[in-house]
Parts: structure tokens; sequence; C-alpha cells
């Protein structure tokens, strides 16, 4: 397989069914952190098509330099991806270029509870049980300064984020 293959192989196989099941569970912890684990390897995969994966730590470089101005979501992604595999997040020089949003996975939460109503409307809203990401101080996204994210909303705005940018490499590779 060429190397410019591995991407679209990644992506199409594992990442598009991964995050659809967890985009139609919404308060699916599992599926949620599952989804931002290979939505955070896109990046690895990325630096294989640029044929720059042999390069120390150039996962983050690439968020750093490539990614986070056009979705800084990719980062609250990673965080998300790197405290479901840790635990913990450390602290890092880094953190000043692109600050993590959270510490630790007791800040990805889904609430088991009736939801915001029962009875009467023949089944329950249940979007108080959706995975919830809770930032430890107030972030700012589209003008609104947040507490908490619906972790649903950031997979879909990363995933867009992604498809978009294959479907223009792909195209380039059409027209060359």
């Amino acid at each position: 397989m060429d190397k410019k293959d591995y991407i679209f192989d990644y992506y199409e196989n594992i990442v598009k069914s991964t995050v659809q099941e967890f985009l139609e569970n919404k308060h699916d912890i599992r599926k949620g952190r599952i989804a931002a684990i290979v939505l955070d390897h896109m990046r690895d995969y990325w630096a294989i098509y640029l044929d720059q994966h042999e390069k120390w730590f150039i996962t983050e470089s690439i968020l750093k330099d490539e990614i986070y101005e056009l979705c800084p979501d990719a980062a609250l992604i990673r965080d998300v991806c790197n405290a479901t595999k840790h635990g913990l997040l450390r602290i890092s020089t880094n953190d000043k270029i692109i600050p993590k949003s959270i510490r630790s996975t007791h800040q990805i939460k889904s609430e088991q509870n009736e939801g915001l109503f029962v009875g009467g409307f023949g089944s329950m809203f249940g979007e108080s049980n959706y995975v919830c990401i809770n930032f430890e101080y107030e972030k700012e996204v589209n003008d609104n300064s947040l507490k908490h994210r619906f972790l649903f909303e950031v997979v879909a705005v990363v995933r867009d984020y992604w498809e978009q940018k294959l479907d223009y490499e792909k195209s380039l590779t059409f027209q060359g």
C-alpha cells in the first residue's frame, strides 16, 4: 500500500464507523472516548501521508502548525483522547501554545438519569445524559464563554474537518 493510502483506509474503515456509532449513541461514554481516540490518531496518519511519520513529536507539531488554527476542537479531541489513555494529563511547556482544556477523565461525564423530561411526551428528552466535557476554566468557543461542551458536538466538528481535508486531497489526486 502506498503511504498516501493509509489515511484514507484508516478513515474509511475505522474512523467513520466509530464516530457514527457514537453520534447515534451520544450518551455512551465508551463510544465517545473511542471516537475521540480514533479521531486524534488521524494526526498520526496525516504524518504518514506527509511522509514525516518518523520525526519525533510530529503529531503535536502538525496540531500546532497546521490544524489548530482551522479546527481548534482538534486540541480538545487530543485532550479527551489522552485523558482516556492516561487518566491524568501532564502539564507541559507546550500548554502555553495550545492549552489543555481538561486535566483528567473525571471531566468527561455522562449522567445516568431520566433526562430533562419524562412522561407526557411519549419518550424522554435525554439531552442531560449526553457525554459532556467539563472544562477547568471557562473556554471561548464561537464568541461564547462555556464551562462545558457536549462531546458529540466536538467529535462532529473534528470529523467534518478531516472529511473536508481528505476530500480536498482526493480531488488533487484526481486532477494530477
